[in-house]
């Protein structure tokens, strides 16, 4: 994943489809699992599905929960 994927958010650069997949590979969540960790009432993981399928850039906060989840915290030096 690219390092300007973990600055804060306004330097932040939305993640591509492959780099939120590989985060949801990290993590070990399914999709649907993933919108459970991030507070969606998404009951199959449509939304998720839409980030990985290039449809709909990820939120900010998603990525973050979803970054924290993984243990990729240290990535985020500057916050």
């Amino acid at each position: 994943m690219r390092p300007e994927c973990f600055l804060p958010f306004p330097e932040w650069s939305v993640p591509t489809k492959e780099e939120v997949t590989a985060l949801l590979d990290i993590s070990g969540l399914t999709q649907k699992q993933a919108a459970t960790l991030v507070g969606l009432k998404d009951n199959n993981g449509r939304t998720f599905r839409r980030f990985t399928m290039g449809e709909t850039p990820i939120a900010y906060a998603y990525w973050f929960i979803l970054c924290q989840y993984a243990g990729l915290s240290n990535n985020y030096k500057n916050i």
